[in-house]
């Protein structure tokens, strides 16, 4: 069974006073932190990303991948997962949050990314990691960040 990303979640955005000088055309990103890395079955948690643009114009898409570091299994990677960011009134050197929720279960979510644990050849547990990056309206594409390994319980 392939897991499934069905839905963007609760994506906020903080528009922060920031110092002109230190953005750059291209987005930045950074990650910042992640509610849990040990998430049971049934529940969610919150991946928190910064992001920095000169222009303030982040409103095209956030880019999401999920790899699993589950041994001898490629089935809980993810082909490239693309989501509208929001549409507001971008400032000049805009600093946001940008936050990102998950659910763990067997059954679908609204409003979260849904993750089917334990996937490969039954294991009880998926060590798993996820690549973020966005592009904004001028097509310009920030770096690409990773989570730290977060461990999906099956049971």
């Amino acid at each position: 069974m392939n897991t499934k990303i069905l839905a963007l979640a609760a994506i906020i955005i903080i528009i922060m006073g920031c110092s002109k000088d230190e953005y750059e055309t291209s987005p930045g990103l950074k990650f910042k932190e992640v509610t849990a890395t040990v998430i049971p079955l049934n529940a969610y948690f919150k991946i928190t990303l910064e992001v920095t643009d000169k222009e303030g114009d982040i409103q095209d898409s956030i880019f999401i991948q999920k790899f699993t570091r589950t041994p001898n299994c490629t089935a809980g990677n993810q082909a490239v997962a693309k989501y509208k960011m929001p549409d507001f009134a971008g400032t000049k050197n805009l600093k946001a949050e940008v936050d990102i929720l998950f659910v763990s279960n067997n059954i679908s979510a609204a409003n979260a990314f849904y993750l089917a644990p334990g996937i490969c050849g039954g294991t009880r547990v998926d060590t798993a990691y996820f690549k973020f990056w966005v592009k904004d309206k001028e097509k310009n594409v920030s770096d690409t960040v990773t989570s730290p390994d977060i461990i999906l319980l099956r049971s």
